[in-house]
């Protein structure tokens, strides 16, 4: 069993960031689309090229992305926030900028307290 770490980071408001405008909801998805079927839904190619674009304009993200033939990782993750307004979460593998968090990206999965303890 892995333990589950003690302190959470919740994700707050203001990592989501919403779709402006709102899509219709005719081009909602009622369910998650099987991400080996090798179809990606148009709001998930959205959401990663909004990313993109951030990563581009952003001399703050961009100055520590790898030269052209290495790869940084990135995700999205479509939502409905509570209030019912869809958005996405973004995140990234590793460390960007030399930090584990990052403001408009999701905290790292495991404590990072803790972290020294596994990355041996």
């Amino acid at each position: 069993m892995i333990p589950r770490p003690k302190q959470k980071t919740p994700i707050n408001v203001t990592t989501i960031q919403h779709f402006n405008p709102q899509p219709i909801k005719a081009d909602i998805p009622t369910g998650l689309e099987n991400p080996f079927n090798g179809s990606v839904h148009p709001l998930a190619i959205q959401a990663a090229e909004i990313l993109q674009r951030q990563l581009s304009e952003s001399p703050s993200l961009s100055n520590d992305l790898p030269a052209d033939g290495n790869g940084k990782m990135f995700g999205v993750l479509v939502v409905i926030d509570s209030l019912g307004e869809l958005g996405f979460l973004s995140a990234f593998s590793g460390m960007l900028n030399q930090q584990w968090l990052v403001p408009g990206f999701v905290p790292p999965v495991f404590n990072i307290e803790q972290q020294a303890t596994f990355l041996r």
